[in-house]
């Protein structure tokens, strides 16, 4: 009875996850509320996607933001930029957005680690009920433990898809000149 409605609470949780995920924030912000909102929030290193003015989309991985513009990998896609080295400028002229890629925070690890401590436990405690002759004997000696290893590495792994749906995206910056 009690594996039944661990079950069912582990379903309705990973269930209903997904509509606990929030929306990607968009901000708009002038280029120098846009540094100081990428360092704060340590946006640097991550994958992005630079819409320019013309219209073109440029997926790359920030280095960092500069005075001068975008100081992004250099890439086939920036070569009109590169200043032969392994970086490249794109002028913040020539910027309309900036939208990073992935999710902020630690959720799913987290998650991840207390879906397994938790999975842990409640096996512990079904094992914990059980007769300790019974456990000794027969069978039980191998589907026991096979049984608390595999409900932790399950609740471990639904605890992280549980937090990272539930960690917000990473933003998109909408650049006002």
């Amino acid at each position: 009875m009690k594996s039944k409605l661990t079950v069912f609470v582990c379903l309705a949780l990973v269930l209903a996850a997904p509509s606990a995920a929030a929306e990607r924030e968009t901000v708009r912000a002038n280029w120098s509320d846009f540094q100081m909102q990428v360092s704060g929030r340590h946006l640097e290193g991550r994958k992005l996607r630079v819409t320019l003015s013309s219209g073109m989309e440029i997926k790359t991985r920030l280095r960092s933001v500069s005075g001068a513009g975008l100081v992004v990998r250099n890439g086939r896609d920036t070569k009109q930029w590169s200043s032969g080295s392994a970086d490249a400028t794109i002028p913040k002229e020539q910027v309309r957005s900036v939208r990073f890629e992935g999710h902020l925070g630690h959720r799913g690890i987290l998650g991840g680690v207390i879906g397994f401590v938790a999975g842990v436990g409640i096996g512990s405690a079904i094992a914990a009920s059980q007769d300790a002759f019974t456990i000794s004997e027969g069978p039980a000696i191998i589907a026991i433990p096979v049984g608390i290893t595999a409900g932790a590495i399950g609740l471990g792994v639904a605890g992280y898809y549980i937090g990272r749906a539930t960690s917000p995206p990473a933003p998109e910056f909408v650049l006002q000149q």
